[in-house]
């Protein structure tokens, strides 16, 4: 007999009509009741030539839907030589999701049943969504040359069949030891950011998890391209996003972002043993806190000349600062993409609320910043208004001087 056989009693009893059969496989593990669950819609396959050519012989196409945290779903129905509109299957949990669909050939006769034709596939179902799945079945046994596409709504086809799928990307499933370089606010002192991460793959969809240390893990979804690129992140609920290029040594590299840890750079991950895990060096904990201080004088365009002093906290690529004017009130504010030390990061840009009494009222500045530019142990640069219109409002000179406690309050 050609290909599998398996000996489906129940199915042979079966009643021979066009209606679909729905069995859900009695397993001890079931799905939530109550979790986020999405459909999918597939079509029946068109039986080829001389499929049903012996007196007693009936074909059913048998679905079996499976996944990480779920019970395995399955669902059958009989074929006719005309196959019925596309059917949905409904009640999926959201996940990746496995899709293994099997032509099956029962002879009521001779009292067995041949598995033909078989495939898988995968898809993410989402909540509340119908999701396509594209299933080619690939004949069993070493007779004929013959196949079975099932076609699916929102995929091209031609009058005879659904085009193969393209031949799946190189694997890279397995897992890697992920080092993330990312830049400090002094050049060449960057933060190097340690993990294991491991990826599943299905087709070229691919899943990924980080763990930066005990009981730390990000997680994401994402896709995996031809050409050797893979892009973490496209997925819904993703931690972090990896775009990377997978090498003939089996590396990825590429650009690393998890906003909720601050872990973003350069970042190549290194294919490691799984067995046993790998080693997981925690996060380096942040650099300290840099404290840097200028007093200053502004020559404003009103004919004003104010000294003042001004503290900026370093906290990496950013800083909060802290300004204060003799015979006025102070403001804080804060500088960001502060790619640098403040010895020579080159223009700074900090805002501030004016206090009363600063510019005319005239004027209305209701918000302004400071545009310096700092060499070593000096500063200078401009005063300009943010609210409309805006407009310059003088300039500023500073130079480095050592910082008191009361630099950094209001």
């Amino acid at each position: 007999m050609i290909g599998k056989r398996i000996f489906l009693f129940g199915l042979a009893l079966a009643a021979f009509s066009l209606s679909a059969c729905n069995q859900a496989d009695k397993s001890p593990v079931q799905a939530d009741p109550h979790g986020s669950k999405g459909s999918a819609r597939i079509a029946l396959p068109k039986l080829p030539a001389g499929y049903l050519a012996a007196a007693g012989q009936q074909a059913w196409f048998s679905l079996t839907v499976s996944g990480q945290g779920m019970a395995p779903m399955t669902r059958s129905w009989i074929v006719g030589p005309d196959a019925p509109p596309p059917l949905a299957v409904d009640g999926i949990p959201v996940g990746l999701r496995s899709f293994r669909g099997r032509l099956i050939r029962i002879d009521s006769l001779g009292g067995d049943t041949t598995i033909t034709h078989e495939g898988v596939h995968s898809a993410w179902i989402q909540r509340d969504s119908v999701a396509e799945v594209h299933l080619f079945l690939h004949q069993l046994g070493s007779l004929g040359s013959a196949h079975v596409c099932v076609e699916v709504e929102g995929w091209a086809s031609d009058s005879s069949c659904v085009p193969p799928p393209p031949p799946p990307p190189e694997p890279l499933f397995g897992c890697y030891a992920l080092v993330v370089s990312k830049p400090g606010p002094i050049p060449g002192k960057d933060s190097l950011f340690k993990g294991s991460l491991s990826i599943m793959q299905t087709d070229s969809l691919v899943f990924g998890t980080v763990t930066w240390s005990p009981g730390y893990t990000d997680s994401a979804s994402g896709v995996y391209f031809g050409g050797g690129n893979i892009n973490l992140g496209t997925g819904r609920f993703s931690d972090f996003s990896f775009q990377a290029q997978h090498d003939s040594a089996g590396r990825l590299t590429g650009y690393f972002y998890d906003s909720l840890r601050s872990i973003m750079g350069n970042a190549q991950a290194t294919p490691v043993s799984c067995y046993p895990e790998t080693t997981v060096t925690p996060p380096p904990p942040p650099p300290p806190v840099q404290r840097l201080c200028f007093a200053f004088s502004q020559a404003q365009s009103d004919g004003k000349n104010l000294k003042g002093r001004v503290g900026f906290e370093v906290h990496g690529d950013y800083a909060t600062t802290y300004t204060h004017w003799n015979g006025f009130a102070s403001a804080a504010g804060v500088t960001t993409l502060l790619m640098g030390s403040l010895d020579s990061a080159g223009l700074v840009i900090w805002p501030f609320s004016p206090p009363s009494g600063m510019f005319p009222k005239s004027l209305k500045v209701d918000s302004a910043e400071y545009e310096v530019t700092i060499t070593g142990a000096t500063g200078q640069g401009k005063i300009m208004k943010l609210n409309a219109p805006t407009r310059a409002l003088g300039s500023w000179t500073g130079s480095r001087a050592a910082c008191l406690d009361s630099d950094f309050g209001l």
